[in-house]
């Protein structure tokens, strides 16, 4: 009767927890999402402010807060159901054993006393106290692996952008152009569109916009942190893809 719940307990945990993991998961992913936001606009409140963006970022910001708080709803109801069905699974077999053990008394007096019934009683209390650990340790680790998972991405990824096998060493001067470049970080859809422009070394170009508009995707591709999907970038006439990462 102590045991009979546990068969189903592991079942249910067992179903449940992919659930579990995919709410922390999304959680993850909406926090992570609503922090980048709001990196992007304390930093770039000014330009914010000089373009009267202010009710668009509040938009953005509102919808990805209204994500992050869907996401945490759903952690919290799964963490509910979690919690009651282990609630049931101490607390049931308390009272059956409670039950069966008075009729036992009532139909077989002197058999079985008040003292063995406290005591069976007794020990399934003893076994509350693991059952709750082990309760919480299902959740600990849905919320961990979900962490370490995002971790061992990291350490697993390749680089998509890679040196060439014979590149080009030289002394650059700084002489920067950009031929009909055009660049998104999803596909089908261009952060950069069709960009063409020369700088010369020792010249200064000024490079405004909107958050969110580019300025800083088109640093990282003159610094070739991402290739571009199409044209070309040149470094003193050079492709910057021929350059070996050293230059």
């Amino acid at each position: 009767i102590s045991f009979f719940m546990l068969p189903p307990l592991f079942f249910i945990s067992y179903r449940l927890m992919p659930r579990i993991w995919h709410a922390h998961g999304r959680r993850s992913r909406t926090v992570r999402t609503l922090y980048s936001l709001l990196n992007d606009g304390i930093g770039g409140a000014r330009v914010v402010k000089a373009f009267g963006q202010e009710e668009y970022e509040n938009t953005r910001f509102q919808k990805v807060n209204d994500r992050v708080r869907n996401a945490e709803m759903r952690v919290v109801r799964y963490g509910n159901q979690f919690e009651i069905m282990y609630s049931l699974a101490r607390e049931i077999p308390s009272l059956l054993v409670a039950s069966i053990g008075a009729l036992f008394i009532i139909q077989a007096p002197g058999v079985f006393t008040y003292g063995k019934l406290i005591t069976f009683l007794n020990f399934l209390g003893l076994m509350q106290g693991p059952m709750q650990f082990f309760s919480n340790i299902f959740r600990w680790w849905a919320s961990s692996m979900n962490a370490a998972q995002r971790v061992f991405e990291i350490i697993d990824a390749r680089p998509d952008v890679m040196e060439k096998e014979a590149p080009v060493y030289v002394d650059l001067k700084g002489d920067i152009t950009l031929n009909h470049v055009s660049f998104g970080y999803e596909p089908n859809k261009c952060v950069l569109n069709d960009v063409s422009f020369s700088v010369k070394s020792g010249e200064m170009l000024g490079i405004v916009g909107k958050s969110g508009a580019g300025k800083s995707t088109l640093v990282n591709l003159i610094s070739r942190l991402y290739d571009a999907d199409s044209g070309e970038i040149l470094l003193d006439g050079i492709n910057i893809k021929n350059l070996a990462f050293s230059s």
